[in-house]
């Protein structure tokens, strides 16, 4: 169960928390700022610019977008069996900051190497911050 709440309607979401809770059951609860979640420019934005990158290297598409996520994504702790991994969050799981330093990393691997995808800058900064 996701709450959003703001100091004025903490009280009636916590009841509803407290309520739906079963009895003699641990719980974690995770309290954290409220962020928007990515809007689809950026997630247009973010695919673009893999996409050049697989264009001008030849290769697959989806392997720099899981490299990029990878090397410059948030990672999220998964339980297997008897350990834990770290795994890097799936993009459509993202908020607007976290799409904002997945473009960055994209568009830093791709000057790496020598793509110039800064040609759409202007635009691409808008997008790459819609909220």
């Amino acid at each position: 169960m996701t709450l959003t709440v703001t100091k004025h309607n903490i009280k009636p979401a916590i009841d509803v928390f407290h309520k739906n809770m079963q009895p003699e059951s641990p719980y974690t609860l995770t309290i954290k700022l409220y962020r928007k979640p990515r809007s689809l420019n950026q997630n247009s934005l973010f695919h673009a610019t893999c996409s050049i990158i697989a264009s001008e290297t030849g290769m697959d598409a989806s392997l720099i977008k899981e490299g990029v996520k990878e090397q410059y994504g948030i990672k999220e702790r998964v339980a297997l069996s008897m350990e834990t991994l770290e795994v890097p969050k799936p993009s459509h799981l993202c908020d607007t900051q976290e799409m904002s330093l997945l473009i960055d990393g994209a568009i830093y691997e791709a000057a790496g190497l020598g793509i110039d995808v800064l040609i759409y800058q202007q635009e691409w900064e808008q997008l790459k911050n819609d909220a």
